[in-house]
């Protein structure tokens, strides 16, 4: 009856225990998706930004040059705004890339994530099989006590020489071995 007591409350607590991995992982999952979808973005605007600003920059720098060659014959500030344009696409590029790494290590994570939340569903599976072959033998045994229980009696001196081999008898030697084999079962459990 322990025994029973005993499995009951470890299936019990390992639902609640379930319950609260799920939701965990489940708030988890979603601040993860959530943090994708917002670098995913981020980079997508950054990626814009720079093709524009690079277009922009690129036409303000042939209109430059143009007005260059035609009124000046000196073209210092002209490698000037190439040069500080340049910076400005490397800035953009490093602020991309950037974004980029931050965006690989958020999905490792989430995949690492993942995959322990894999392994822990697999462990969870086992003890419920475990708990739930556990609570059949004690099933098993119970039967087997209270089906024995009301059928022994004692038998008067006289019938003792005539007593057949008792059903009764029978059924608590194959409890016994119930018992002693769901216990071995245990302590394989335990090992392993």
């Amino acid at each position: 009856m322990y025994l029973f007591q005993f499995c009951f409350t470890q299936l019990h607590l390992q639902q609640e225990m379930e319950s609260s991995i799920v939701k965990v992982d489940t708030q988890l999952i979603t601040q993860l998706c959530g943090e994708i979808d917002r670098l995913t973005k981020e980079v997508s605007r950054l990626d814009s930004v720079q093709k524009t600003s690079r277009d922009q920059k690129l036409s303000d720098l042939r209109q430059a040059d143009q007005m260059s060659t035609a009124f000046r014959p000196d073209h210092s500030s002209q490698r000037n705004l190439v040069k500080a344009l340049e910076e400005r696409l490397l800035d953009y590029k490093c602020k991309a890339e950037k974004t980029k790494q931050e965006l690989a290590t958020l999905r490792e994570r989430f995949l690492k994530e993942t995959l322990s939340r894999h392994k822990l569903s697999q462990e969870l599976a086992r003890q419920r099989a475990v708990t739930q072959r556990l609570s059949e033998e004690l099933e098993a045994a119970d039967k087997c006590y209270v089906a024995d229980s009301p059928k022994i009696s004692t038998p008067r001196l006289e019938d003792k020489e005539n007593l057949p081999l008792d059903e009764s008898a029978l059924n608590v030697n194959k409890c016994a071995q119930l018992v002693s084999s769901s216990d071995s079962r245990e302590v394989e459990c335990k090992q392993s």
